[in-house]
């Protein structure tokens, strides 16, 4: 892990002397926490677990299942709508290419004929 490095940079005293470059590399030391910690205040009292509060909770679970569910349907749905769209768009620029194509053929081929008769 350490490094020898020559230490003549250093000056005309540290001629010839080997230098040891070593450390950075403890990984089992605590990790350093900079700034104030974050003050947490625990409650007076603790609050009881009666079935009424149980009860509650079950609710809120199911209310956001319910909303979880709900919103993948109307996303799933949405999906193929825009997939429908964008099939519809590439079908109407496919005709308006095909189109111009076909437009520009038959003005070439009139242009032709019309210079092989004069």
């Amino acid at each position: 892990m350490a490094t020898e490095v020559a230490a003549d940079a250093l000056g005309g005293e540290w001629k010839g002397h080997v230098v040891r470059i070593s450390g950075g590399n403890n990984k089992q030391a605590p990790k350093q926490r900079l700034g104030e910690k974050p003050r947490t205040k625990a409650p007076n009292i603790q609050h009881l677990l009666t079935p009424r509060v149980l009860q509650h909770k079950r609710r809120r679970i199911a209310l956001k299942k319910q909303h979880t569910k709900k919103n993948k349907e109307e996303a799933a749905e949405y999906a193929k709508l825009l997939a429908k769209r964008m099939k519809e768009a590439k079908e109407k620029r496919q005709e308006q290419i095909a189109k111009r194509r076909r437009l520009s053929s038959l003005r070439a081929s009139t242009s032709k004929s019309e210079s092989s008769q004069k």
